[in-house]
C-alpha cells in the first residue's frame, strides 16, 4: 500500500460544523429516498438501453486511453523499486489485466463478466497505488456501477449472441446518479468555505492557471472580467449544490446537465484535466440523455412515497452511505475500515475539495533533465515546457499532480524537522519515471522547479531553479539536494487538511 499520512482536522476550520451536519443529514435522507423509491432513473432504465450501450463504449474507450497513457507512470503509482525490481508482480499484472477487461467491455463481449473483473482488478491497483486523486474517485465511482448497468443489452456482441445481463439493475442506474450528485455536493459545499470562491475570483484565476492549460492553448493568457468571474464562480457553487436535488423537476435537471456537459468539455479542451472531463461528459450524456429522450416517461413525484426495494438496493445504500460519511464526516472514519471500504466501493477517500486556495498559490512545477555521458542535460518526461506551461495533452493527471509531491518536498525544507524526508521516495519515483523515458535504468536525473503564485507573467518569465539530482545505479537511488527552494511564507498547503501529501 502507498504511504499515507493521517487526516488531521484539529484546528483546521474547513467547514462550519452545524451546516456540515445539517447538509449531511438532509443528503442522507434524500439519497436513501431516491434509492428506496427508484426515483427518478429506475423507471427509465429499460428505455435507455441504447444510451447505456453508448456509455459503455465511451467509458471503455476513455479508460483504455487512461491505462495506455499511464503505463509509463507505473513508478509514480507503485514506487520505482516495485517496478525496477518487479517485487510485486501481481500488482503490475492486475494493472495490465484491466486492459483486457476494457477490450471486452468495449465490444460488449461477456460484458457483465468483464465489468466485474475490471472492478476486481482495479481494487488491487487502488490498494497498491501511492496516488489517489479526484480522477480516481470518478473512475471508481463509475467502475463500481458498471456490472449492474446492463451494458451488454445494446450495441454489443452479447446482444447479438443472446448472452444475458444477469446483474442488470434499475436501482443501480439510480445509484450512479446519486453517487455523482453526492460528489458534486461535496465540491460545492467546500467551495463555500474558500475565500477565492466567496469573492467570485475562482473561475477567473482557474482559467489563468498555466500548469493545467491545454497544450494547444499554451502561451495564451486569459483575462476574465471580474463580473463574469463572479457569475461563473457563484453559478458553479449553486449548480454543484443543486444537482442532487434538481431531479424533482426534469427541466431543472436537464439545464444542469447542459451546464455540467459544458464544464466537462472545458476540462479537456481549454484546460487539460484528462480524463476527468471525458468521463464526466460520458456520465452526463447518459443521465441527461436518458431524461431528454424519454421525457414523457419521467416519473411523477408521487413515486418518492413508494418503496421499491430489491437486493440491489442494499448494495446501493451501502455504496452511497459510506461515501457520504467519508466526505462529510471524515473525522468518524479516519483510521477505520470504513475509510478503506469507501475508497474501494464509493471512490471517496476524503472530502472533494478541488481548485481551492492550494491550487492557486505557491504551486511548484517541475522539469527533469537527464545527464548524458558527455555531461549534456536533456529534458525528459516533459510535463511542462521550458516556460512552465503544461506540455502534455490528453494525459492522465498522475503526471501533472506530481507538482504536489514536489511542492510538499519543498515546503518540508522550511520547518527543519523532516527536511523533506517524507517526500523523498516520491521524488525518486518521479526522477525514475523520467529516466525510463530514455530507455535506461541507470543514470542521473536533475530536478528543477518553478513557483506559480497567481502571477502568470512572473511565473513564465522566471528561471528554472535546480533543486537536486537523483543518481540511479544498479542497486539503489541516491538523492542529493543541491539548492534550497525559494521560501514561501504562509503557504496554503501548510494548513490544508488532506490525507495524501501528494494528492
Amino acid at each position: 500500500m502507498g504511504v499515507r499520512t493521517a487526516l488531521d482536522l484539529s484546528g483546521v476550520n474547513i467547514y462550519d460544523d452545524v451546516l456540515r451536519n445539517v447538509l449531511f443529514l438532509v443528503t442522507l435522507t434524500v439519497s436513501a429516498t431516491y434509492l428506496l423509491s427508484g426515483f427518478p432513473f429506475a423507471p427509465l432504465f429499460e428505455e435507455a438501453s441504447r444510451l447505456r450501450g453508448l456509455f459503455r463504449i465511451s467509458f471503455a474507450t476513455f479508460y483504455l486511453l487512461v491505462l495506455w497513457r499511464t503505463k509509463d507512470a507505473l513508478p509514480l503509482l507503485y514506487g520505482y523499486k516495485t517496478v525496477r525490481e518487479n517485487s510485486k508482480p501481481w500488482t503490475v499484472r492486475a494493472y495490465y489485466f484491466q486492459v483486457v477487461c476494457c477490450v471486452f467491455l468495449l465490444v460488449g463481449l461477456l460484458t457483465d463478466i468483464a465489468a466485474v473483473t475490471l472492478f476486481l482488478s482495479r481494487l488491487v491497483e487502488i490498494e497498491r497505488s501511492k496516488k489517489f486523486g479526484l480522477e480516481n474517485t470518478i473512475y471508481q465511482l463509475v467502475i463500481v456501477h458498471l456490472p449492474f448497468l446492463g451494458l451488454g443489452e445494446a450495441l454489443a456482441v452479447d446482444q447479438i449472441i443472446g448472452f444475458p445481463s444477469i446483474l442488470a439493475s434499475a436501482v443501480m442506474f439510480n445509484s450512479l446518479f446519486v453517487s455523482v450528485g453526492i460528489m458534486f455536493l461535496s465540491g460545492g459545499f467546500h467551495k463555500m468555505g474558500s475565500d477565492l470562491w466567496q469573492t467570485g475570483e475562482a473561475v477567473g484565476e482557474f482559467l489563468k492557471l498555466p500548469y493545467i492549460r491545454a497544450e494547444p492553448l499554451s502561451g495564451i493568457t486569459v483575462s476574465v472580467p471580474d463580473g463574469v468571474s463572479k457569475v461563473f464562480s457563484y453559478g458553479m457553487i449553486v449548480a454543484q449544490l443543486s444537482l442532487l436535488f434538481s431531479v424533482v423537476n426534469k427541466y431543472a435537471f436537464l439545464l444542469l446537465c447542459i451546464v455540467f456537459i459544458g464544464f466537462a468539455m472545458s476540462a479537456f479542451l481549454f484546460v487539460d484535466l484528462s480524463f476527468i472531463g471525458q468521463v464526466l461528459l460520458a456520465v452526463f450524456g447518459l443521465l441527461g440523455g436518458s431524461v431528454a429522450l424519454h421525457i414523457t416517461s419521467y416519473p411523477a413525484l408521487s413515486l418518492l412515497s413508494s418503496v421499491n426495494a430489491t437486493p440491489f438496493t442494499l448494495i446501493a445504500l451501502f455504496i452511497n452511505t459510506i461515501g457520504l460519511v467519508t466526505i462529510f464526516r471524515p473525522d468518524l472514519v479516519v483510521g477505520t475500515p470504513i475509510r478503506t471500504l469507501s475508497r474501494l466501493f464509493s471512490g471517496h477517500n476524503a472530502p472533494v475539495m478541488p481548485f481551492n486556495e492550494h491550487h492557486y498559490f505557491g504551486v511548484h512545477t517541475f522539469r527533469l533533465l537527464y545527464e548524458t555521458e558527455d555531461g549534456t542535460k536533456t529534458p525528459v518526461l516533459e510535463v511542462f515546457d521550458e516556460d512552465g506551461w503544461q506540455k502534455q495533452f490528453f494525459f492522465p493527471r498522475c503526471y501533472e499532480t506530481c507538482v504536489w509531491s514536489v511542492t510538499d518536498f519543498c515546503l518540508d525544507q522550511y520547518d527543519g524537522a523532516s527536511g523533506g524526508g517524507d517526500n523523498i521516495p516520491e521524488i525518486k519515483d518521479l526522477c525514475y519515471t523520467g529516466l525510463l523515458t530514455t530507455g535506461n535504468q541507470t543514470g542521473t536525473v536533475y530536478l528543477q522547479i518553478k513557483i506559480y503564485n497567481r502571477d502568470v507573467e512572473e511565473y513564465i518569465n522566471s528561471d528554472w531553479h535546480t533543486l537536486g539530482r537523483c543518481e540511479f545505479n544498479s542497486e539503489n537511488a541516491n538523492w542529493e539536494l543541491l539548492n534550497q527552494p525559494p521560501r514561501i511564507e504562509n503557504h496554503p498547503r501548510l494548513s490544508f487538511a488532506s490525507e495524501f501529501k501528494n494528492a
